[in-house]
This record gives C-alpha cells, sequence and structure tokens, in this order.
C-alpha cells in the first residue's frame, strides 16, 4: 500500500442538511443505547460513613484529602466504602482530617 497524507482539517459550517441528519443520528443513537444513570455506593456506617461526613464537612473532595494526606485518591474512596486498607494509610486520611484515632482495650 501507497503511503497516506494524513487528513486535512476543514473549516466550514454545516448545511441545514446535514445539521439534520447529524441531529437525526444523535437522536437515534440516543434512543438505541440510552446513557446509563450514574449510581453511587451506598456508603456504610460506622467509621467509613464518619470520614465521608466529615470530608464533605471540611468541603473536600476525595482527590484533596488524598492529596492532603499523602495518599491516592482511591484509598479514601475504600476507606468510605469500607473497604480494607492499610492502617498507615486509614490513619493519614484521619489526621489530614483533622480527627484521632484511639485504641482501647476491651476487656
Amino acid at each position: 500500500m501507497g503511503k497516506q497524507e494524513p487528513l486535512k482539517h476543514v473549516e466550514r459550517r454545516m448545511s441545514d442538511d446535514e445539521r439534520r441528519t447529524a441531529e437525526a443520528i444523535r437522536a437515534g443513537a440516543k434512543r438505541d443505547y440510552p446513557p446509563k444513570a450514574a449510581t453511587t455506593p451506598a456508603i456504610p456506617s460506622g467509621l467509613p460513613n464518619h470520614v465521608h461526613t466529615t470530608r464533605r464537612k471540611r468541603g473536600m473532595t476525595r482527590y484533596e484529602l488524598g492529596k492532603k494526606a499523602g495518599v491516592p485518591a482511591t484509598v479514601v474512596r475504600a476507606i468510605e466504602l469500607g473497604d480494607d486498607v492499610p492502617l498507615s494509610h486509614f490513619q493519614a486520611v484521619v489526621e489530614a482530617l483533622g480527627l484521632t484515632m484511639e485504641l482501647v482495650e476491651q476487656s
């Protein structure tokens, strides 16, 4: 096969017919493949909920909290969903929120 030249971008306005055709294509695609509704997982009660609520009260995103704690935002998300994370990461997030952890001996 011969060498192909790169396509050149053509700057022009669409005609009314082209605009109607494009809109019909978009409407058909939307009808045939409707967008999925965004779902957010429920936050479990207990520590995950406390971390989530405190973060929201402080007006922080997961990314901002992770950056302040020195951990990825995925760690903050995992904590809020009740997933297992290293204790050092959990402690860093808690401290970044201005909270403290206390170990209590059970009798």
